[in-house]
């Protein structure tokens, strides 16, 4: 497994032709834009998945060395109330865990992606990621707390807002 967040390519979509976009149902004037940074204060859940081969390339060369790893793999998440005056965005901040991403990055941040859930367009999915390294490839084994960046229950879920 490579060290990558599942993506529902479902609710992707791109426009390559600006001319051919058509507008929103409804247009929303956006009245606080900021790039502060804001604490989630709310509910969390972590998620653990045992045991986890997981492909850590040069983008964590900061944190381990690339190679395979044998790891527990922790994602950390919280869903927003439903507000359609607030959207909710991706933070980079160091207290976070790793801000799970769509492909391979030459570099990792640590910080909270955040993204709309399934079951509304005015409630967001907060998640960031942790590993705890059980062995490499060649049976190293590591101490059972060490953790990358951090232990999961220490990291925050932080996110940016516009609201309207």
């Amino acid at each position: 497994m490579s060290c990558s967040s599942e993506v529902d390519e479902k609710n992707s979509s791109a426009v390559n032709d600006v001319s051919s976009a058509k507008p929103s149902v409804y247009t929303r004037a956006v009245s606080s834009a900021s790039d502060e940074v804001h604490l989630w204060t709310g509910d969390k859940v972590i998620h653990k998945k045992t045991n986890v081969k997981v492909l850590f390339s040069s983008a964590y060369r900061f944190y381990i060395q690339p190679g395979t790893y044998l790891c527990d793999v922790y994602r950390i998440r919280a869903v927003t109330p439903e507000n359609e005056s607030i959207i909710y965005r991706n933070a980079v901040d160091d207290a976070c865990g790793f801000m799970p991403f769509k492909s391979t990055p030459t570099t990792i941040q640590r910080g909270t992606r955040a993204a709309q859930t399934d079951e509304s367009e005015n409630s967001y999915l907060l998640e960031t990621i942790c590993f705890r390294i059980i062995s490499n490839t060649g049976g190293a084994q590591y101490p059972r707390d060490y953790y990358i960046p951090c232990k999961p229950e220490e990291a925050v879920l932080k996110f940016k807002q516009i609201s309207f």
